[in-house]
């Protein structure tokens, strides 16, 4: 009896543990998308309503990042052609973000759970990586891209490992070209891939 008392407790205490800190990554992320915002936030926007509109890579963007452009105009696009105006798109692009993050955390945590069988585990996991933010800006800039691309690469050669699967391979060489083309840098991480295959 009394080990069942304090195995509820021990649940209760874990369940009060998972809520505060499901309250904390959604005050975060509040803050992410009403008050974080910088110069790199500015230049993928800028970069990306350019592609959106109309600039030819290599053409007429001469910027570094360019290739990173197009998650971010693929948005801007749908923004534009819903709205036909640019008011309140860096706000839409913020939340964007970070609803592309917590997709990733939650497919990262439906992945650990399941094939690990680690509720726990997952939800740490995916608590930690939806909280992650290299520039802590939410924006689909060319680092937040860099980890979600590379995160998915992960998971899906790790889905391919456990599974056997074919279309996981697929899905891991998306990730990998979305990675590369993120942050081109990340064509070293084609030799990691070739490694572990």
């Amino acid at each position: 009896m009394e080990k069942a008392v304090a195995k509820k407790m021990r649940l209760n205490a874990y369940g009060i543990f998972r809520i505060v800190l499901v309250i904390a990554a959604i005050l975060m992320n509040i803050k992410y998308i009403f008050m974080d915002f910088g110069i790199d936030a500015e230049f993928q926007i800028s970069m990306s309503y350019r592609l959106a509109t109309g600039d030819i890579m290599f053409k007429e963007m001469w910027e570094p990042y360019q290739m990173s452009a197009f998650l971010c105009a693929f948005f801007i696009k749908i923004y534009l052609e819903l709205f036909k105006t640019t008011t309140g798109i860096v706000l839409y692009l913020q939340v964007i973000g970070v609803l592309l993050d917590a997709g990733v955390a939650f497919y990262l945590y439906q992945t650990v759970r399941k094939h690990l069988n680690s509720e726990k585990t997952g939800f740490l996991m995916a608590w930690a990586f939806f909280l992650v933010a290299p520039k802590d800006i939410p924006i689909a800039d060319y680092t937040n891209m860099q980890i979600w691309f590379s995160m998915l690469l992960c998971i899906f050669l790790f889905l391919h490992y456990k599974t056997g699967k074919k279309r996981f391979i697929v899905l891991a060489s998306l990730s990998l070209c979305a990675a590369v083309l993120s942050y081109p840098s990340c064509l070293l991480l084609y030799l990691g891939v070739i490694g572990i295959l």
